[in-house]
């Protein structure tokens, strides 16, 4: 679920009173219990910040600037390629250590301590983008539209996780309702969404989501690089099908508590 600025807000206040009530919290704490309490994602079309994991042995062409990842590779939400970030630098840091091929290997050798999560923090201003939001598309066609684009193919394989009403036009009219769903996806600038059914939820958390931009003109207005963050892997433990906690960790890493600062070793 996407909410603007404004709604979380509002969010936060009500909840805030609850706790001011109900808790023996101090209020520094209370603000980040009132974030757990309404775990939401932050709408594109806003200024907000977003992170990018990956390794030690990857970081050196991110330096140079963000770019769209080959136009002939897919994505969840790009045919034609784009630049996959989180609102969450926890979510950053589990993707970096254990979807990442180069960290996974070390952890999988138990050579933990010497796997690293490479973080880039950017502000997002996404007031003049041409942003979809996941909650302004119907289910059924966000689940298609990650289909066609991750694997242009609406088969039993890939549709087998995703909305069976959908799969079974799709499946009867397969050229022709791909040709509709990526038509959906025309002129847009950003996507965001959760990752897809399919992922298993083993590496990263089943509520993972995610923001692709998939043009290049919007990385270079609308993206700006903030801070770069090596943190240990040893911070970031596979999902193993738990939700992640992720709203202590959104927003600017200079505005995250202490505690979580110390937990990540974030300096």
């Amino acid at each position: 679920m996407v909410f603007s600025t404004s709604t979380m807000i509002a969010i936060k206040v009500l909840a805030l009173i609850f706790l001011s009530v109900y808790s023996d919290a101090a209020p520094a704490d209370a603000t980040q219990l009132a974030l757990r309490f309404f775990p939401t994602h932050l709408s594109g079309k806003e200024k907000i910040t977003l992170y990018h994991g990956t390794t030690d042995q990857e970081k050196g062409e991110l330096e140079k600037g963000p770019k769209i990842m080959n136009p002939n590779q897919r994505g969840d939400l790009s045919a034609a390629g784009g630049f996959y970030l989180t609102d969450s630098l926890r979510a950053a840091g589990q993707f970096a250590c254990n979807q990442k091929r180069a960290n996974a290997k070390l952890i999988e050798d138990k050579k933990d301590a010497e796997a690293f999560a490479v973080i880039f923090e950017y502000e997002w201003d996404g007031t003049n983008a041409k942003v979809k939001d996941y909650d302004e598309w119907k289910k059924e066609d966000y689940d298609d539209f990650v289909a066609v684009c991750s694997a242009n193919s609406l088969t039993a394989k890939t549709t087998e996780s995703f909305n069976a009403k959908s799969r079974k036009e799709s499946m009867a009219h397969s050229t022709p309702y791909k040709e509709k769903i990526k038509k959906m996806g025309e002129g847009y600038d950003m996507f965001n969404g959760p990752m897809p059914v399919l992922t298993d939820g083993v590496h990263v958390a089943p509520n993972f989501y995610q923001y692709a931009i998939v043009t290049e003109s919007a990385l270079a207005a609308h993206l700006i690089k903030v801070k770069v963050h090596r943190l240990p892997c040893t911070a970031f433990p596979p999902a193993n099908k738990k939700a992640l906690v992720l709203s202590d960790t959104q927003g600017p890493s200079a505005k995250f508590s202490k505690s979580v600062k110390e937990e990540l070793h974030i300096k």
